[in-house]
């Protein structure tokens, strides 16, 4: 099964320095790390407001989870 946003979730987080437990900080604790590290590993889905908080933690587009990386081939 491809996991674009947990995987994309990992690569946000990383791209901005933190680990989970600073994520879940700068989320003020609204989910905690273990709940973050399902959300990478694809075991659960994040709801609408949670999306929105990522992104605004992650300073990071809401469509960036859901997009995979572009590999252009000329």
């Amino acid at each position: 099964m491809d996991n674009v946003f947990g995987n994309r979730l990992v690569s946000a987080r990383k791209m901005a320095g933190m680990s989970l437990q600073d994520l879940a900080d700068r989320l003020k604790n609204v989910v905690t790390k273990q709940s973050l590290n399902k959300y990478e590993q694809g075991k659960m889905k994040p709801d609408s407001e949670l999306l929105i908080a990522l992104s605004n933690a992650l300073n990071v587009p809401v469509d960036y989870f859901f997009s995979s990386p572009g590999v252009k081939v000329d």
